[in-house]
């Protein structure tokens, strides 16, 4: 690597909206957050210089639901865009798409029940996706208040592994990290 000498000036345009109702009669809440950014900033590799342009579009919706004293529901799902503009290369936009679903259950004083499911999906390259998909669980029963039984269970869907785009510059790297298989843990808890 060497310096290389550039006038390199960096410019920002960031754009964010949000939207959100509440329907207290139902217990509903929805909201949805849009962004946009553009870089623009000056590139040499290769012994090319060149201004290049990143841009970052993304999508969020949550919704949740309260309305049953005994019960908690919420949900997530993001899209994310990013595509390159430079006088030498476009670059295909890269998509992915993440899901968060979480489930609280009460049904009695002394039980519950939470659940969380999380999925990524990660376009590695144009049309081609890698998809990681997690569910965690977690079971607890109070049988007074001295003692209290559980059992957690995490990455009940045994994935294997998971994806990481990461975009520099005119670059775009994917990491697959191994993840730990399917883990359940029984438990006795003695309060004092």
């Amino acid at each position: 690597m060497k310096w290389v000498r550039g006038s390199n000036h960096r410019h920002n345009t960031a754009i964010t909206a949000m939207v959100d109702k509440t329907f207290i009669p139902i217990g509903v809440s929805l909201k949805f957050d849009a962004t946009y950014n553009r870089d623009s900033y000056l590139v040499s590799q290769s012994g090319v210089m060149v201004n290049n342009h990143s841009h970052h579009a993304s999508g969020t919706f949550t919704t949740s639901f309260q309305k049953i004293s005994w019960l908690r529901l919420s949900a997530a799902f993001t899209a994310k865009y990013y595509w390159e503009r430079s006088s030498i290369m476009n670059l295909d936009a890269l998509s992915s798409y993440t899901t968060n679903v979480a489930l609280y259950l009460f049904p009695t004083k002394k039980l519950e029940l939470k659940m969380k499911f999380y999925n990524l999906t990660n376009e590695v390259m144009d049309g081609h996706y890698h998809t990681c998909s997690l569910l965690d669980g977690d079971f607890n029963y109070k049988i007074n208040n001295v003692w209290e039984l559980g059992v957690s269970g995490a990455n009940l869907l045994n994935s294997k592994s998971y994806s990481i785009t990461q975009n520099t510059g005119i670059n775009t790297f994917n990491t697959f990290l191994p993840l730990r298989g399917r883990e359940i843990l029984f438990r006795l808890q003695l309060r004092l």
